[in-house]
């Protein structure tokens, strides 16, 4: 049971309490927020709830205190969504508090474990693991200087294919010129040459196809007047070499007709030669040419008519003195 002198003593109590919080929102602070005003109202409340009795004292002095912080904070703290910010706002400075509890806490551990020797400590164990630690940091700088080394061929390579994109850009650039200046020369043809007047693909085609028979024909034709020229050029060997093999004969006859003459037959030997220049001469052109007609102009003048390659040849030929032409 309480006396009331402890009843007194707590009612003075909340109303420091409550004139320290009073005091604090009057200079503008949040009485929520202030650690000392949240610490005296946990310690009250623990204190009047380890009480068993005077439930009456406790409600009434729980309510004298509640509705002065809500008068203070100009909200209802009996409305639950009018203290929502409220609680929002103290649930992030109860989470700052054990932030830096927690960072507090692990500083002064921190500085307890380098500052103290722990007791009855392993030496031996403690320097294997601290050999076994440097063994792993060895193993650790050349696994790192394995890869600075691989990171350096990395950018050499990527250096060199940097440079391989750039030149292929460069080059891109120009096809791409030449692609724009390609693509204005089609436009000004088609300028220049309207549709109208363009040939169409079977047309080209049947151009083509026309001039490739030409061709065919016209190549035959080569084909038979080059075998023509080489029979007219064995032919004219051979007559060549029959006038050859005929010259002493006529050498022969022209001493017989000189002998004849110095007798008193020379006009009789004059028209054997003459008769003889005729024939041989009719001769050899009908082996050459294609003859067609002969006619004796004069003593030792023959006009010949020839045929070749379907045109009319007019020859007209004479005898020398030595009995040529």
């Amino acid at each position: 049971m309480w006396s009331s002198s402890t009843f007194l003593g707590s009612r003075d109590r909340v109303k420091r309490r409550v004139n320290s919080t009073t005091m604090s929102t009057a200079l503008g602070e949040d009485p929520l927020l202030d650690p000392t005003t949240a610490r005296n109202t946990l310690a009250l409340i623990k204190e009047l709830g380890d009480r068993p009795s005077h439930s009456v004292e406790l409600k009434s002095a729980y309510g004298s205190v509640h509705g002065t912080l809500g008068s203070q904070l100009g909200v209802d703290l009996g409305n639950p969504l009018a203290i929502e910010e409220q609680v929002q706002i103290q649930k992030e400075y109860v989470a700052k508090l054990k932030f830096r509890y927690v960072e507090q806490s692990a500083k002064e551990d921190f500085i307890k474990a380098l500052s103290s020797a722990p007791e009855d400590a392993d030496m031996g164990l403690l320097a294997s693991e601290t050999a076994a630690a440097k063994a792993t940091l060895r193993e650790a700088k050349v696994q790192l200087d394995a890869t600075f080394a691989k990171h350096r061929e990395l950018a050499e390579q990527i250096s060199q294919e940097d440079a391989r994109v750039a030149r292929e850009t460069e080059a891109a650039q120009i096809l791409a010129k030449e692609i724009a200046d390609m693509q204005l020369e089609l436009a000004r043809l088609r300028r220049d040459h309207p549709i109208a007047d363009r040939v169409t693909q079977s047309q080209a085609e049947e151009i083509l196809d026309n001039q490739v028979e030409q061709l065919r024909d016209l190549d035959q034709q080569l084909q038979s007047l080059s075998s023509q020229h080489t029979e007219t050029r064995d032919a004219l060997t051979v007559a060549l070499t029959s006038f050859d093999k005929l010259r002493p004969e006529a050498a022969a006859k022209a001493r017989e007709a000189a002998a004849r003459a110095e007798n008193g037959g020379r006009d009789m030997i004059e028209a054997e030669a003459q008769c003889a220049w005729h024939r041989s001469a009719i001769q050899l052109w009908r082996e050459l040419f294609n003859l067609e007609s002969v006619k004796a102009v004069s003593n030792n003048e023959l006009w010949l008519v020839c045929w070749s390659e379907g045109e009319s040849i007019s020859l007209l030929i004479r005898s020398t003195a030595d009995q040529g032409y």
